[in-house]
């Protein structure tokens, strides 16, 4: 399973065509609380301006604005109104899952962070409505409540790498789309990246905390050797070899299988 902005979840059992989202459209409702909230609060802002403009010119208008808390309870009021918004679509969306995959007893989900600030402000805003941590603790709850457990994995480069032969690249996506740089394969980002997490989720090799870093020599070092036909061995150190000497290593290209009601899950944007 991919947690995602736009769509909540997007669950897949391997095969990107046949992935599917829950709670989808979920970006325009976070938009639009997060549009809602902002002007709420330059409303606020031009109140208090307009209280200290008076206080030198009506002190008993100013103090009854003071005595109406200068909006802050109506302003809490709106907020606590939106965040339940937000709760109502993430229960949904979990509830339609769970009720249409009642065998499920794996799910394998990915292990998002976000670092830096790569995003603009007004995306930092919405992203601080998405309630990222509210969907991780229901959907903890809701796997409990059904017998399901979750299998966390590395996210890194799911969204990037093409379920087909493996090519890794940051060029493979451009937002929503996915198109493989290597065997042009076309899909959606997220039902990608679902599919990924689910390989993901029995790949010894790439272990939940790794580095980006090194989980890109490793999809590297596969790639190039299933171009040779080889197998790739994880225990070969690849670091500071020589392209060609990386094409020459060992790599496995066979897929896990995996069971019918086991799905996969993937903390981004990426």
């Amino acid at each position: 399973m991919d947690k995602g902005y736009s769509t909540l979840l997007t669950v897949s059992v391997g095969d990107p065509q046949t992935a599917k989202g829950y709670g989808v459209g979920a970006a325009a409702l976070i938009g639009s609380v997060a549009e809602e909230a902002s002007q709420r609060r330059k409303a606020r802002q031009r109140l208090m301006a307009f209280e200290r403009s008076l206080r030198n010119i009506d002190g008993a208008k100013a103090r009854r604005i003071r005595r109406s808390n200068l909006g802050r309870t109506r302003l809490a009021c709106a907020s606590n109104r939106d965040r339940a918004r937000l709760v109502q679509q993430i229960g949904v969306a979990l509830n339609q899952l769970f009720a249409a995959h009642p065998d499920l007893s794996v799910l394998h989900v990915e292990h998002l962070r976000f670092r830096g600030s790569k995003f603009s402000r007004p995306m930092r805003r919405r992203l601080a409505r998405w309630l990222k941590g509210h969907l991780q603790r229901s959907l903890e709850y809701k796997a409990q409540l059904h017998g399901v457990r979750l299998n966390v994995v590395n996210a890194s480069w799911t969204s990037l790498t093409c379920p087909r032969c493996g090519y890794p690249s940051r060029n493979n996506r451009s937002g929503k789309r996915f198109v493989c740089g290597s065997c042009r394969y076309t899909g959606g980002a997220d039902a990608v990246a679902a599919t990924n997490i689910l390989a993901r989720g029995s790949d010894r090799d790439i272990t939940r905390y790794m580095r980006k870093e090194r989980v890109e020599q490793i999809l590297v070092s596969r790639w190039r050797s299933a171009l040779t036909g080889g197998a790739w061995d994880s225990n070969a150190e690849n670091d500071g070899r020589s392209a060609s000497s990386r094409e020459r290593l060992v790599v496995s290209t066979a897929r896990p299988a995996f069971r019918s009601q086991t799905l996969s899950g993937s903390q981004s944007p990426q």
